[in-house]
């Protein structure tokens, strides 16, 4: 089986995030529940199973949930920082964290937030 390219992800969730508003999201919520009970059953969990069942409580099956499975998740310690370019999709997600940003005000979200999501914009800066 061959791996997945950068387009194949993004053609995945292009076709996921476009769709959401507009269909039945229960293979997403089968998914993202199957990911839930297998990370809670492990008895030595990952940092990123635990990651994943702390966001399971708070957003349940939203498609943010399958997202944050093809993220890399960075743990910073005091002092330390992370550089991301532009259109960079990210997600903080806990302690206190001091983002810096050229001026702007352009805070687009796809998943994971009760706030409004912009899809569209998203999906434009994802295949730039």
């Amino acid at each position: 089986q061959a791996n997945p390219t950068d387009q194949t992800l993004k053609d995945f969730i292009i076709k996921e995030l476009v769709e959401q508003d507009a269909k039945d999201h229960s293979q997403v919520a089968k998914t993202v529940s199957q990911l839930q009970q297998k990370f809670f059953q492990k008895d030595l969990k990952s940092i990123e199973d635990s990651v994943f069942l702390e966001n399971y409580e708070q957003y349940g099956e939203d498609i943010g949930m399958i997202l944050t499975m093809f993220m890399n998740l960075y743990v910073l310690n005091p002092g330390e920082g992370l550089i991301l370019g532009a259109n960079e999709p990210h997600a903080y997600v806990s302690g206190n964290l001091i983002e810096c940003m050229a001026t702007s005000d352009n805070v687009v979200r796809a998943g994971l937030t009760p706030k409004y999501k912009d899809v569209k914009t998203f999906i434009s800066m994802i295949t730039e």
